[in-house]
């Protein structure tokens, strides 16, 4: 079984492989969102929920109150 941290690496790895490959304005727009994506850590704000729809926002439970997380 792999863990996340080697996921992670060779995540890393790919998006490095496609901007040395591939023509910086074909794909800017779309490394950026996976860049970001496996930049994140767990306490950020704005994180990215799913790649093929990144303006998904988290919708927390608890009590009305509380902060919204958008």
């Amino acid at each position: 079984m792999i863990g996340a941290r080697k996921i992670k690496t060779i995540a890393w790895r790919l998006v490095h492989e496609l901007e040395r490959l591939l023509p910086a304005e074909v794909v800017q727009n779309q490394l950026s969102l996976f860049k970001q994506t496996l930049s994140q850590k767990k306490n950020d704000k704005n994180k990215i929920y799913s790649l093929h729809e990144p303006e998904v926002c988290c919708i927390p439970k608890g009590k009305e109150h509380k902060q919204l997380y958008l």
